[in-house]
């Protein structure tokens, strides 16, 4: 079985977001005996195309899908043109999850073909023994591009509320597309804007913290929760999207935040949302904080991730 995989064999430096995850995917792939490639002119037996189909010279062509456009502050009918010509001309398709599917059913239509969802994947990450640099702070992180629609207010807010002592927020990631403010929070201390780190950097905060917050609703399956659960990382999420579906299989439900009323798919503007009660989500923090809350990574490893893949492409060719 030949399979054609984009970035496996990029500089992982480099790479970010569904780039950086097709090249894991891919490397491990390799380590199962798949025999990968990513040169889009060699002809193979399985393309995986991301969004949309770049590879053609297949006898299968996959295609994985995220989301959509459905923010009513764009033409996202013109902006989905080009995925949904992608999506008839697949053969197969693999949604991020079951929001996923459910987000594409509604702007590309239900698929009539063989299609599945797949999670992203993240390596196995021990960290045991990590020395805490900052041993009087409990380091809570917020991790994002962040935009609007990313509630970093939200999070900074239901922080603060939550109060717990000896605790620090760190934001890691450009504030600016948010149209937030840092220079409001100068004198509080508990919040630390981090920026952009580099993979290296970004390590560092992830071997040392205790707890996560991700409050976008909207979000088929954040790489960023992924790798944060994959290090065992406890999330605190909304409970729409397709984070909470992270959570479930992660056994973490008890941190899924009902602070949004039910999506009905529906084109939304996805940069004026609904206030959201922060006390809610401040509860969780201190419940995270307080209890023993233990993440169970296993099914997100990229190594179960590859294996989900390799089973569905070797299913796919004996049809």
């Amino acid at each position: 079985m030949k399979v054609f995989i984009p970035h496996t064999n990029s500089d992982s430096k480099h790479l970010g977001g569904k780039s950086l995850f097709c090249h894991k995917l891919g490397q491990e792939l390799l380590r199962q005996g798949v025999d990968v490639v990513d040169d889009s002119d060699i002809t193979v037996d399985i393309s995986l195309n991301v969004i949309r189909l770049t590879h053609t010279k297949s006898k299968i062509k996959v295609l994985r899908l995220d989301g959509v456009y459905h923010n009513t502050g764009q033409d996202y009918e013109k902006k989905n043109a080009g995925i949904r010509n992608s999506f008839r001309r697949a053969d197969v398709i693999i949604y991020q999850s079951y929001y996923s599917k459910c987000l594409c059913d509604r702007y590309l239509g239900k698929a009539n073909y063989v299609h599945t969802y797949i999670f992203n994947g993240s390596d196995r990450v021990d960290t045991v023994g990590i020395n805490n640099a900052f041993p009087s702070d409990r380091i809570v992180l917020a991790i994002s591009k962040w935009r609007p629609h990313k509630r970093l207010y939200d999070i900074i807010k239901a922080f603060l509320i939550a109060n717990i002592q000896n605790a620090k927020l760190i934001v890691i990631g450009d504030t600016e597309k948010a149209g937030f403010d840092t220079s409001v929070l100068n004198g509080r201390n508990e919040i630390s804007f981090r920026g952009h780190l580099d993979q290296h950097a970004l390590n560092f905060w992830l071997q040392r913290a205790e707890l996560a917050i991700h409050l976008c609703g909207y979000d088929a399956c954040p790489n960023s929760v992924v790798e944060m659960l994959c290090r065992k990382i406890p999330v605190i999420s909304s409970n729409i999207g397709g984070t909470p579906e992270l959570l479930r299989v992660c056994k973490i439900p008890e941190l899924i935040c009902e602070i949004d009323k039910e999506y009905d798919y529906e084109p939304i503007d996805l940069y004026n949302l609904p206030e959201i009660d922060h006390k809610i989500v401040a509860r969780k923090i201190r419940y995270a904080l307080s209890n023993s809350v233990v993440v169970e990574p296993r099914p997100l490893y990229i190594e179960n991730i590859a294996s989900r893949y390799r089973n569905f492409f070797e299913e796919l060719l004996q049809c």
